[in-house]
């Protein structure tokens, strides 16, 4: 019994070892967007949130990401190889900063304005292209309606944080190593807390 605890265990830990290798081996491949994102009047402002969402051709999945924008506006997200010439995949920026105009309409309610820049286009990543660096301007736009305490927000972002994937297309190598990953973690933890069992019972019967 505990042999087999013990080889549980071990391919556990290659298959975590196996997942780790994928994903290192993919971001080493991953082509990058590299931008940089400004206000109107040619500055950077502070960013309250930014977004990236992904689209494969073909309806093939959608995955849609936060990233970070540094002081200076610049910013760099990684993206999966998809797209050709002739079936390219889409990208769609939007960044928005923190509320820089509050204004009190006649009804009692509260308008909020930010800077937002978005962007929609084309990529073909597909042969290991490289996306061209892009730029964004912001202009002020209204974000959120404040009445009696509850806001109603006027911009709609993708709801999916992090590596997520919908549609019917096939899983990405990520999501397979990220799900090879998983599983092995949880089949490392029974395998401890059977072992631990183990353990106790040897205890007990000396």
């Amino acid at each position: 019994m505990r042999h087999s605890v013990h080889r549980v265990l071990a391919a556990a830990a290659a298959i975590l070892l196996l997942a780790a290798a994928s994903g290192t081996a993919l971001a080493a491949d991953e082509p990058v967007l590299h931008g940089i994102v400004i206000g109107a009047d040619g500055k950077p402002f502070t960013v309250e949130e930014a977004r990236l969402t992904l689209s494969a051709p073909d309806d093939g999945g959608v995955i849609a990401t936060k990233f970070e924008v540094a002081d200076d506006g610049s910013f760099e997200v990684p993206l999966m190889p998809w797209g050709t010439i002739a079936a390219p995949a889409e990208v769609r920026l939007t960044v928005t900063g923190v509320v820089t105009t509050v204004v009190l309409a006649d009804d009692g309610c509260s308008q909020q304005f930010a800077p937002v820049a978005e962007s929609t286009f084309p990529v073909t990543l597909a042969g290991g292209a490289e996306p061209a660096p892009i730029q964004l301007v912001a202009h002020e736009r209204l974000v959120d309606t404040v009445c009696g305490g509850l806001a109603t927000p006027s911009i709609t972002l993708p709801p999916t944080d992090g590596f997520g994937a919908s549609g019917s297309g096939p899983m990405t190598a990520a999501q397979a190593a990220y799900a090879a990953s998983v599983g092995a973690l949880t089949l490392l933890s029974v395998a401890i807390q059977i072992d631990a069992g183990l353990e106790l019972a040897a205890l007990a019967i000396r």
